[in-house]
């Protein structure tokens, strides 16, 4: 199954926000990442985005690519090179991907 109609299949029924940093669903409030101020974003998951920050900030595209990529093959076992595929056509229309760097907020946690 490709990753397009494993979107389709996760979504049938009621769809379901994805993060803006990794593609995947976000199913229900728990999995959401939180604000500085403690508060739920549905525009990221709570494994992408702590306190106000992604929790991995200086991850590159290419790395979040082959993160995401073998995630969908050990989970939904997907095929390694459709899972790679789907990754590439996913992360680059993501908001997190598609803003210019230099328009980022600061992402490192202090303190």
């Amino acid at each position: 199954m490709g990753i397009i109609a494993w979107r389709n299949q996760w979504h049938e029924h009621q769809p379901l926000p994805s993060c803006q940093s990794c593609g995947l669903p976000i199913d229900g409030p728990s999995q959401c990442g939180t604000e500085e101020d403690g508060t739920r974003t549905p525009d990221y998951c709570n494994m992408c985005y702590e306190d106000g920050v992604f929790v991995e900030p200086d991850i590159s595209m290419a790395e979040m690519k082959a993160l995401i990529a073998g995630y969908l093959v050990r989970t939904f076992h997907i095929k390694p090179a459709e899972a790679r595929r789907g990754a590439a056509d996913v992360l680059p229309e993501l908001r997190r991907w598609r803003r210019p760097r230099d328009a980022w907020q600061p992402l490192r946690k202090t303190g």
